[in-house]
């Protein structure tokens, strides 16, 4: 028999997929607000200080350092086109593996990770990622720093040798803005992109994710006024801070505009 000093729990998922099981007072207490968001932001740094969900995240996996990337593009049979990533490794001469840009959320976690901008990419031509001692590299590459989670995609029968990598997530955002220390051959005469330096926009990056939450709104400018508002009552109320992260941010705003979740009993 539950005491009044007892817990219950709730078996809840993580938006990574993760099963947390929060611990549930049994008396007239309730977990507050600022209580969930830090639940959340724990399993978040949790994964990004590297632990994985399941063990077959793990399992035949390998830790890459990324230290530059190219970006080409592919176009479909209807003429839609996406982005595609080649990420290098200070310690291969080929790519380390491509990442496809397929939606905005592909695109959002590549930005905030490698501290670069797609559209200040440069473009390569055709469909084979340059190696690291080819021109177009040199001319086409950008410098970064971070980590990736990777692992091969073919099946059991396939030869590991032609199997292509797939990233699993990424491990760890940029923590130098220029030039890597261990940049691979070519890169440090690679031109750098003209105008300001681009950094990280949490602000930037967590609207693109809560975006839809404003469409009540018809006015790009509105929706973004109004984002800031709310981000700034946050703030005003403790919930966030200055230094939040773009997913502490998106947390927060969905946390506070999205209805609580109806609890279905006898």
């Amino acid at each position: 028999m539950l005491t009044e000093n007892s817990f219950a729990s709730v078996k809840l998922f993580h938006p990574s997929g993760a099963i947390v099981t929060v611990p549930l007072p049994t008396d007239s207490s309730v977990i507050s607000a600022n209580v969930a968001q830090a639940l959340v932001h724990s399993v978040n740094n949790l994964i990004d200080a590297g632990f994985v969900v399941t063990e077959a995240d793990r399992a035949n996996a390998d830790e890459a350092d990324i230290c530059a990337v190219v970006r080409g593009q592919v176009t479909n049979e209807r003429g839609q086109t996406t982005d595609r990533i080649y990420m290098y490794s200070p310690r291969l001469k080929y790519k380390a593996l491509t990442v496809y840009m397929n939606d905005s959320a592909d695109a959002a976690k590549f930005e905030h990770y490698s501290g670069l901008r797609i559209a200040d990419l440069p473009i390569i031509e055709g469909k084979a990622a340059p190696e690291q001692d080819d021109p177009v590299y040199r001319a086409k590459s950008r410098p970064t720093s971070f980590k990736v989670l990777r692992k091969k995609e073919g099946g059991p029968n396939d030869d590991p040798k032609d199997t292509p990598w797939k990233l699993v997530r990424y491990l760890g955002s940029a923590t130098d803005r220029g030039q890597p220390a261990n940049a691979p051959q070519g890169a440090q005469n690679a031109p750098q992109a003209t105008g300001p330096v681009v950094v990280a926009n949490p602000m930037a990056d967590a609207f693109k994710a809560v975006a839809h939450l404003y469409d009540r709104m018809t006015d790009e400018d509105a929706k973004k006024e109004t984002f800031r508002g709310d981000v700034a009552r946050l703030q005003a109320t403790g919930k966030l801070n200055k230094q939040s992260s773009a997913q502490q941010i998106i947390d927060a705003i969905k946390f506070d505009l999205l209805p609580a979740p109806s609890v279905v009993g006898k």
